[in-house]
């Protein structure tokens, strides 16, 4: 017999990273704009999705693994789209708030094609200079256990 084990027995996979929220604003575009040669897009579609780090936890949970992510993200209007996906997803943050900038990736697509990539970035040097600090490891609770 097939020993298939109880949910709440599964361990618990723990990703660390940066956070992106990945915006996808589909667009027609039929016509160039006469201020300037770029193409007007009109946008009858966009979507969000977690990107970078948010991914993994993602996919993993796709497998109804139990997933912590340790990451870092403001408390900004991503922010807010990035903490709704994950909880949607049934993925469990700690989040380092180290961000004064959720980072956001916008891509802007017409007829299948990228147009144009937008970016808002923080520095992703802090999340990592945070969680390789010897203090921070002693002054968190579970991080231990990775």
């Amino acid at each position: 017999p097939v020993h298939k084990p109880s949910k709440s027995r599964l361990a618990m996979i723990h990703v660390i990273g940066d956070i992106i929220l990945d915006c996808y604003i589909n667009g027609i575009v039929d016509r160039v704009s006469p201020e300037a040669p770029v193409p007007i897009v009109n946008i009858p579609s966009q979507e969000n999705r977690l990107g970078g780090a948010g991914n993994v936890a993602s996919v993993l949970s796709d497998f109804k693994t139990k997933v912590k992510i340790w990451t870092s993200f403001a408390s900004d209007d991503a922010g807010e789209t990035i903490q709704k996906l994950l909880l949607n997803r049934q993925i469990e943050v700690h989040n380092c708030k180290t961000s004064k900038i959720s980072t956001r990736k916008t891509r802007i697509l017409a007829g299948g094609q990228q147009v144009v990539r937008l970016d808002e970035e923080k520095n992703r040097w802090l999340l990592a200079m945070m969680l390789l600090h010897p203090s921070y490891h002693r002054s968190t609770r579970g991080i231990r256990s990775l």
